[in-house]
This record gives structure tokens, sequence and C-alpha cells, in this order.
């Protein structure tokens, strides 16, 4: 099976159209049906990813702190290494992550004011290597 942002877009899609609160009978329900979509053990890969993003979801809806910042994006990033694993998380999510990390550790350059203008834009092209590299 393979794992990529693409899959991330899918299952989001699929997650957003089963209702939320689902028993743990319905649950068992979807993954056996997903898992007989597809032959052999793609099925079951396919049907455990689906339930683990379902509860990422789910626990992202219950987040209540919306705002973009550091902290939460390390939250977020922590919430799914443990819904999906962190090798799973980083196929689906490693660009994303990547991006997002690079435009809130810019932001946090651009407004510390302790840092003189050459101090700022000596961090920010090290950042942006550390992009590049990635």
């Amino acid at each position: 099976m393979l794992i990529n942002p693409e899959l991330a877009h899918i299952l989001t899609k699929s997650v957003a159209s089963m209702p939320q609160n689902l028993n743990k009978k319905t649950e068992n329900r979807i993954a056996f049906l997903v898992s007989k979509g597809l032959p052999g053990i793609a099925g079951t890969q396919l049907a455990t990813l689906l339930m683990n993003y379902y509860h990422l979801q789910d626990a992202t809806n219950k987040t209540t702190n919306k705002t973009t910042s550091l902290a939460n994006f390390l939250k977020t990033e922590a919430r799914q290494n443990h819904h999906l694993g962190a090798d799973v998380a980083t196929q689906l999510f490693g660009n994303k992550r990547a991006i997002t990390r690079y435009l809130l550790e810019r932001l946090a350059i651009q407004e510390n004011p302790n840092l003189s203008h050459q101090q700022k834009e000596q961090q920010r092209q090290m950042l942006k290597s550390q992009l590049k590299r990635q």
C-alpha cells in the first residue's frame, strides 16, 4: 500500500463523510467492510489506517485551542504520531509538516525583538537551508 500525501487527502475526505462518535461495533463493521474491499494484507492495512485516521481526526476535533503556534504544531505532530505511528504520519504529512514548521519558525524569528536585522537574516537563511535539505 502506497502511503503518501494523496492518501492523507483521501482519508480526510473519507473520515469527513463518517458520523462522529462511532461506537466500537460500528467501527469494527467499517473496518471489516474496508478490509474486504482490497485483497490480502493491503485491505487489512487500509482498514487499520482508516480507523486510526478517524481517531486522529476525532482527537483533533476535540482540541479546543485552534490557534497556529509552534507549540500547537508540536502537539498536532505528537497526536499524529500517537494515532498513526511516526513512520506513517511522516509519510502522510512529512512535506506539510516541514513547510508548517518552517513558516512558524520564520515568524518567530521575525517577531523576536532581541535579534538585530542581521541576526534575523542569518537565522532565516539557516532555516531556509534546513528546509531545502528535507
